[in-house]
C-alpha cells in the first residue's frame, strides 16, 4: 500500500478541496490558509493527476511536498497507544 500525506501549496485552497472532493481514490484531510492536505495511494493515482485537475480548474498550484510522518507517530500506530496513567 503507497499511501501518500501530499500538501498542494495553492493560493485557493477552498476551491481546491471541492476539486479534490471530485476525484476519485483521493481523500481530503484538511483545507489551511496555504493549501490542503490530501491522502493519495498512488499505486492507484497519480498526483500528476490532480494538479491537471486543479490547473484545468484555474487553481494556481505553487508547489506541493509529500508530509512525513513523525517518527513517533508511526511508533504509536504500529504499538498502539496504551498508556493508561
Amino acid at each position: 500500500n503507497n499511501t501518500k500525506n501530499m500538501f498542494i501549496n495553492t493560493d485557493l485552497p477552498e476551491k481546491a478541496a471541492e476539486i479534490i472532493k471530485s476525484i476519485p481514490d483521493i481523500e481530503l484531510l484538511k483545507v489551511e490558509k496555504n493549501g490542503v492536505s490530501v491522502l493519495v495511494n498512488t499505486d492507484i493515482c497519480d498526483i500528476t493527476k490532480i494538479l491537471i485537475a486543479l490547473h484545468n480548474e484555474g487553481v494556481n498550484v505553487e508547489g506541493f511536498s509529500e508530509v512525513k510522518e513523525k517518527l513517533e507517530d508511526k511508533f504509536i500506530k504500529i504499538v498502539g497507544d496504551n498508556n493508561n496513567d
